[in-house]
């Protein structure tokens, strides 16, 4: 399967299921320890310590920049073309 154990691949899977948690908007007031206790991690350093694993970035950082990349691009002024 390409996984060196069960556990490796269950956090892929929470991970990824976490990201798209921690990017959307309506989830943006849910806690990141909500989060993790959802997703099944018993305590927030382990799933800090997973998340960052996978992705290079903590569940905070990753939110902050998946939010703000997604709101300069709502606000981003339309120019007018000049002739």
């Amino acid at each position: 399967m390409g996984y060196r154990n069960f556990s490796v691949f269950l956090n892929r899977h929470r991970i990824a299921e976490a990201r798209k948690k921690l990017a959307s908007r309506e989830d943006v007031d849910l806690p990141v320890l909500t989060i993790a206790m959802d997703l099944g991690y018993n305590s927030l350093p382990t799933f800090n310590r997973a998340f960052r694993a996978e992705t290079g970035t903590t569940p905070s950082e990753f939110r902050r920049e998946a939010i703000g990349a997604e709101e300069s691009a709502e606000t981003v002024p339309v120019r007018a073309v000049q002739n």
